[in-house]
């Protein structure tokens, strides 16, 4: 294992960012890379100080995919390289989806292959308008991994995801973008500024609203209604009970009151 910082992990204000730090190697995933991955997202998601996770990608890509030396090394015998790289992989991904934090993605250069998966599966993906989205899979005869083939259907749907897979071989920015899998593209001089003013933005929600929220919409397609309405009624009286609700309803009842005294 290496001493060096593959993963960098800075908390402030609610928002922790979690940068891929294998910039030579364009964030290609080897051992350590997916060992510091797991153990940083592991960190993150646990300091309940944090609302708001941003990924990041140092240098010239977000993260072009896995090591594919590594892969070579290990062509006759890939089943103990491939659990130790996708075991750590699978746990950042699942910390990240059950964490009850916003996930936002900050995308620039290459993201393919389990870097595309990572990208796709956060709540905001924002790219860069020069990023490449290669799925990668198939031109090695390899099915999707790290989660995106739950987070491609979620995005675009099952038929529009076996495209993506098994018939697309390279996408720009705006091809991504009328797919689903980019939520917002911006110039690439603007993709850190634009990705952590939004990542301030959503840091102002209530950590009980963003849980509850993202939970009962995840549910709601394989829910029966009566018992997600049941669910929304738990939810929302739960989160009356907070502070947060109790303060912001105050303050927003004062700027209405002035709002209408000021007419």
């Amino acid at each position: 294992m290496t001493d060096q910082k593959l993963v960098l992990l800075e908390v402030e204000g609610g928002v922790a960012t979690i940068t891929l730090n294998r910039p030579r190697a364009h964030n290609v995933f080897d051992r350590e890379l997916a060992q510091q991955l797991g153990s940083t997202v592991q960190k993150a998601v646990a300091d309940e100080g944090v609302r708001v996770v941003v990924l990041r990608g140092a240098g010239a890509a977000f993260c072009a995919g896995a090591d594919l030396p590594t892969f070579v090394r290990n062509i006759d015998n890939p089943s103990p390289m491939v659990r130790d790289i996708l075991g750590n992989i699978n746990q950042a991904s699942h910390a990240l989806r059950e964490s009850g934090k916003l996930i936002v993605a900050g995308v620039h250069g290459v993201a393919a292959g389990v870097g595309l998966s990572l990208a796709i599966q956060s709540d905001f993906c924002i790219a860069a308008d020069t990023t490449t989205l290669i799925p990668g899979y198939a031109l090695i005869g390899l099915s999707p991994d790290g989660g995106a083939t739950k987070a491609a259907v979620e995005r675009v749907g099952v038929r529009r995801a076996i495209q993506l897979y098994l018939g697309e071989e390279t996408l720009d920015a705006r091809r991504g973008a009328e797919l689903g899998l980019i939520d917002r593209i911006v110039p690439e001089a603007e993709l850190d500024r634009t990705t952590q003013d939004l990542a301030q933005r959503l840091v102002r929600n209530s950590a009980d609203a963003i849980l509850r929220t993202k939970a009962l919409l995840r549910q709601a397609d394989c829910t029966p209604h009566a018992v997600q309405l049941q669910a929304e009624l738990e939810a929302i009286i739960y989160c009356m009970g907070t502070e947060f609700y109790r303060v912001a309803l105050h303050k927003r009842i004062e700027a209405t009151l002035a709002s209408r005294s000021n007419q």
